[in-house]
């Protein structure tokens, strides 16, 4: 049976680029992914800012045009694989989040990743240290086995 986990995109990130920092637990993380052992759902910001890693890569020439042209490939194919959870907004919901990146210290974005594992009851695959800790306090924080 495969694991439900919520994908933030600074794990796609670390592998992409391979990023010594965090690369492990990234590399770990897609390799589950690919051998169809983790089920992936993602807030639907996830795909702007992987679009916007490898922009950003592109331009500081940690891709070339052909890398980058392979990467955004590879990207509309990992589309297919991601459960796409859309979050609705409300004044309750808005009001929510806002709660929660005060308790946590996160960034209004952020908190998406973090609401859409604990409201889907899905742990949260993460590399950034604030949403690190924020998933480790609410007991959802991915740890591969």
């Amino acid at each position: 049976m495969k694991q439900g986990i919520v994908l933030d995109v600074s794990v796609l990130g670390t592998w992409w680029l391979q990023e010594p920092q965090g690369l492990v637990y990234a590399e770990t993380i897609m390799l589950a992914i690919e051998a169809g052992r983790l089920d992936v759902a993602v807030p639907p910001l996830f795909f702007d800012e992987a679009l916007n890693i490898l922009l950003k890569a592109q331009a500081k020439g940690r891709l070339s045009k052909q890398g980058y042209e392979v990467q955004l490939m590879l990207l509309k194919d990992f589309q297919r694989q991601c459960r796409l959870i859309p979050i609705p907004i409300s004044d309750a919901l808005l009001e929510l989040k806002s709660q929660i990146a005060q308790k946590h210290s996160l960034r209004s974005y952020d908190v998406n990743y973090l609401y859409l594992a604990q409201s889907e009851g899905l742990v949260l695959a993460t590399l950034d240290d604030r949403l690190t800790r924020a998933a480790r306090l609410e007991g959802c924080y991915y740890e591969p086995l």
